[in-house]
C-alpha cells in the first residue's frame, strides 16, 4: 500500500502523564475493540478514549487557551496552552507512524512501520484546511493534525469520518506524541478540543455531557471565541500538578 515506510525503529520519549493517555489507546481494556472489517465512528473511538482519561485542567473554559491567556509553571515562562485556534475542513488523512513499547510500564514508544503488527498505537496525519485563525499563528493554511489511534483503526474511514465533519474549530498545540515531526501538532486534551460546529454554534462531542458544558459556558459559539481573543493578556500561575493557583 501507498502508506508503507522503510523498515526503521527509533526511541520517541513521552512524559509519564501522555504514557497514561496513549496506554488507553493500545495496552488497557478501556480501550474500543475495532476489528478491521468493522464500521468505526472516529467520535466514538476518540469519546471512548477521552473518557477512560484521568486529566487535571488548569482552565475553566475553552477562551481560557487562547493565545492571550499564557500559563506559568513552577516559575518557567509563562505559555500559552495552544500554538493556534483555528476554523476549518479536513481534506486528507495519511499513514503517519506506528509504536510499540519495550516492557509493560515503560514510559516510553518505540518507533516502527506504520503497518507493525506489533504496534500498540499508530498516529494518522490528517490535513486541515484552514478558513480562519481566531488565535495564535500557523505558517500556512493546510495545517497537518495528528491523532493517536488505536491499531486497528482503518486508515480510510478515519479519513472519511474526518472529511463528514465539515467545518470543524481545532485547539492546536505541541506535544511529544508527534515531536518525530515538527509539522504535526496534536489537539488539546488528548483530541478532546475537536470541535463540529452548526452554523455558528460549537459542539465538542469528543468530551462527556458534564465537561462539554462546563467548557462551553460563555464561549459556546465562534463569535464568543473571536471576542475572547480580543481581551487584555493575562498570565495565570500553575502549581506541580496542574491546578491553576491566580491570574496576573
Amino acid at each position: 500500500m501507498a502508506f508503507v515506510m522503510a523498515p526503521k525503529r527509533r526511541m520517541v520519549s513521552v512524559s509519564l502523564s501522555m504514557w497514561v493517555v496513549l496506554s488507553l489507546v493500545g495496552c488497557g481494556g478501556s480501550t474500543q475493540d475495532v476489528s478491521s472489517d468493522q464500521d468505526i465512528d472516529l467520535i466514538s473511538v476518540l469519546k471512548s478514549r477521552s473518557e477512560a482519561a484521568s486529566r487535571v485542567r488548569p482552565f475553566d473554559s475553552i477562551s481560557d487557551v487562547l493565545a492571550n491567556t499564557r500559563y506559568r509553571v513552577a516559575g518557567q515562562p509563562p505559555r500559552p496552552l495552544t500554538e493556534a485556534v483555528v476554523v476549518g475542513r479536513f481534506t486528507d488523512s495519511t499513514a503517519g507512524r506506528g509504536f510499540s513499547v519495550t516492557g509493560e510500564d515503560a514510559p516510553a514508544g518505540d518507533e516502527v512501520d506504520f503497518e507493525d503488527p506489533d504496534a500498540l498505537w499508530r498516529t494518522v496525519h490528517a490535513s486541515l484546511e484552514v478558513e480562519e485563525v481566531i488565535s495564535g499563528s500557523l505558517e500556512s493554511s493546510n495545517t497537518l493534525v495528528g491523532l493517536a489511534l488505536n491499531p486497528d483503526v482503518p486508515l480510510d474511514e478515519v479519513s472519511a469520518d474526518l472529511k463528514a465533519m465539515g467545518r470543524v474549530v481545532v485547539f492546536l498545540h505541541r506535544t511529544p506524541v508527534f515531536a518525530y515531526d515538527p509539522s504535526v501538532y496534536g489537539i488539546l486534551l488528548d483530541g478532546g478540543l475537536l470541535g463540529t460546529l452548526a452554523g455558528d454554534a460549537i459542539r465538542l462531542p469528543i468530551l462527556d455531557d458534564s465537561e462539554e458544558s462546563a467548557l462551553l459556558s460563555g464561549a459556546a459559539t465562534l463569535d464568543h471565541l473571536r471576542r475572547a481573543a480580543e481581551r487584555p493578556d493575562v498570565v495565570v500561575e500553575v502549581d506541580r500538578n496542574g491546578q491553576a493557583r491566580d491570574e496576573k
